[in-house]
């Protein structure tokens, strides 16, 4: 099997590729230390399994781009060819087949990352100002907030998906901006155009 990255490009690719590893590895490592400590329903332990599963997914998407890059860049331009005026393009880089797949699995993941982030420091300014709330706010509220941040994602991304959403531009880049601050642009920096 060729690979098909060009070969100016391979020295940087396998220093990302390898910071992906290092970064799987740590959290890896997170996730074995709270199962240890019984800490399997925390903040902490959902955010480090989100973020295990968005790095294997940048992985496995680095990987498949490395090899199959003339490919993945054929494809790239088809669909930005025939999805011309589409608003999706914007956010997904022109992302095509796999590749679009595994955007959108680390797309989710970072909002799901974000909101569990964003509870996560309520609760624990709730509990460093002693707000009465904290008190109101008893276990079963807890488990619904984290509900909320993995299912408030999904409902984003079914939205996005949605003709009537993906005809329209504004309502298209509303849907995705009220949840994610992210950047637009693909989050995999080998598959980014070239000029």
């Amino acid at each position: 099997m060729a690979i098909q990255l060009p070969a100016g490009a391979r020295g940087a690719a396998a220093g990302v590729l390898a910071y992906s590893v290092i970064c799987l590895l740590m959290s890896i490592s997170l996730l074995w230390l709270i199962v240890n400590h019984k800490e399997r329903a925390s903040y902490l332990a959902m955010l480090s399994g989100f973020v295990t599963v968005n790095v294997v997914a940048s992985i496995v998407q680095q990987v498949h781009t490395m090899v199959w890059w003339n490919d993945v860049k054929q494809a790239q331009h088809r669909f930005l060819v025939d999805h011309v005026g589409n608003p999706e393009v914007a956010i997904t880089g022109g992302s095509a087949g796999v590749d679009l797949a595994f955007f959108y699995v680390q797309y989710y993941t970072y909002n799901v990352d974000g909101l569990i982030v964003l509870f996560w420091a309520f609760e624990l300014m709730s509990s460093v100002y002693q707000l009465q709330i904290r008190q109101r706010i008893g276990p079963h509220v807890r488990k619904g907030v984290k509900c909320v941040a993995v299912l408030l994602p999904v409902l984003q991304v079914g939205l996005l998906h949605i003709k009537v959403v993906q005809s329209s531009t504004p309502a298209f880049l509303f849907v995705h901006n009220v949840f994610s601050k992210k950047a637009s642009s693909h989050s995999n920096p080998l598959t980014l155009q070239r000029s």
